[in-house]
């Protein structure tokens, strides 16, 4: 089987290019340069409003709140001082 297209290649020589075209451009003149490539792009104006939806099957990440992570990491923290007194 032969590959016809190889998309590593491609992106790397793509990068290349891009990053000739931008030498000499601050941040700035690259966010300028990209909002502006965006705003004329058709696909981009169809794709900005657009929300992915949550994946299925998967369980949701539960997290506990900062307040909380903020209690633990005090509260080890004075076990740690008392310890350390005694």
């Amino acid at each position: 089987m032969s590959k016809g297209f190889d998309a590593v290649a491609w992106m790397r020589s793509r990068r290349t290019e891009i990053d000739e075209a931008d030498r000499g451009l601050s941040w700035e003149d690259k966010a300028r340069k990209t909002a502006e490539m965006l705003r004329n792009d058709p696909l981009w104006k169809r794709l900005r409003s657009r929300v992915a939806k949550p994946a299925r099957g998967l369980p949701a990440r539960k997290e506990p709140a900062l307040q909380s992570r903020l209690g633990a990491a005090r509260k080890a923290e004075g076990r740690r001082q008392a310890r350390a007194r005694s």
